[in-house]
């Protein structure tokens, strides 16, 4: 949901910078920019920090919560494939250091294809682990080789042997090369055949399957490439991913649902994060008129927020809920691969 963050914003004298939503926390009836800053903790600071607080966790709810609006129409199939590469490496056959970078690539389908399975996977990737030689620092990245975009980069202080980095991180990108610098690294080798070889020897043709059947969710090759940004065409595949290695897998979520129509959920996030401000301000540390004074109005607009968000009677009014309305509004295709098409059909007979 990182696409939300900052979708609602927070106006204040001095602020120039207008939400995409152009909606605003503050316009919430009872929260005004004062009481924010007045229930700061020392963490906090000032309402900045507060805000900053509030929407990491009220989209961590949000995200939940659309997950089980969601579930209530849908089956998702949360987990498609899971890879563990292992670290059967050949240290006996050596690439010499260049100024490449090197490691494999993820795609969920090839370059030519115009099509995707579903707009619902992301490849996630736990771990990277990566064997040096001898001890020396380098620099992992990870590229959507659609945009050229760097999607991620992380210092290496190398060890001699396996050094691990764990990611725990999703990527929405349909193909993406995960490498190292090699500029001053002799790689070892690291044959990703044997890999598929030996897990899929059952059938004698399997292996082909594996990379070239367009039913498969996805295709890992091992790859190199020169000069930055790097793209789609300036990587060249093989079958060695000169030492990296990886957990990885791709999972399906709503995220991209979401945030490719954020607009619908406009006023679902901001009582959502309404909700949340008002749950921080009852249990604030500080003593002053809005943490004790006012406290039973805070719970009175949590109350409020709670109801227009998921729905419920509220002074004699009855809401559908914004997050309800939103959801429903939205009809998935039945045949995406992320959703499960084979549920079970229950039969119940009410007999008189």
């Amino acid at each position: 949901m990182k696409c939300l963050k900052d979708f609602i914003g927070i106006n204040y004298c001095g602020n120039t910078i207008i939400p995409d939503s152009k909606t605003y926390i503050n316009s919430l009836p009872g929260v005004e920019l004062q009481n924010i800053d007045k229930i700061a903790n020392a963490e906090q600071i000032d309402f900045i920090g507060v805000w900053n607080e509030i929407q990491e966790r009220g989209l961590n709810r949000f995200k939940t919560d659309i997950i089980s609006e969601f579930g209530k129409r849908y089956r998702l199939r949360q987990i498609q494939q899971s890879v563990n590469l292992g670290k059967k490496i050949n240290t006996s056959f050596i690439t010499p250091a260049s100024t490449q970078w090197r490691g494999f690539t993820i795609e969920f389908n090839y370059e030519t294809d115009t099509l995707v399975k579903s707009t619902m996977q992301h490849i996630y990737i736990q771990e990277l682990n990566l064997y040096l030689s001898t001890a020396i620092n380098t620099t992992l990245k990870i590229f959507d080789l659609d945009l050229g975009e760097e999607l991620y980069t992380h210092s290496l202080t190398g060890i001699q042997g396996w050094n691990r980095i764990k990611l725990f991180q999703g990527f929405d990108a349909r193909r993406i090369f995960v490498c190292y610098d090699a500029t001053l690294i002799d790689s070892v080798k690291f044959d990703i055949d044997n890999f598929y070889l030996d897990n899929f020897s059952f059938y004698d043709n399997y292996y082909y399957s594996f990379w070239n059947n367009i039913q498969t969710t996805s295709r890992m090759m091992g790859a190199h490439s020169t000069g930055l940004p790097i793209t789609v065409t300036q990587v060249k595949q093989a079958h060695d991913t000169f030492g990296l290695s990886a957990i990885w897998s791709v999972k399906c979520s709503y995220n991209s649902i979401i945030c490719a129509n954020k607009e619908y959920f406009t006023q679902a996030l901001l009582y959502c994060l309404g909700s949340e401000l008002m749950t921080e301000r009852i249990n604030s540390p500080r003593i002053n008129r809005w943490t004790t004074i006012d406290k039973p109005k805070a719970q009175e607009l949590r109350k409020f927020f709670e109801v227009r968000y998921k729905g419920g009677m509220y002074d004699e009014t009855e809401y559908t809920g914004e997050l309800i309305n939103a959801i429903y509004g939205i009809n998935l295709n039945q045949y995406d691969s992320c959703l499960e098409c084979d549920n079970a059909i229950i039969f119940r007979d009410s007999m008189p």
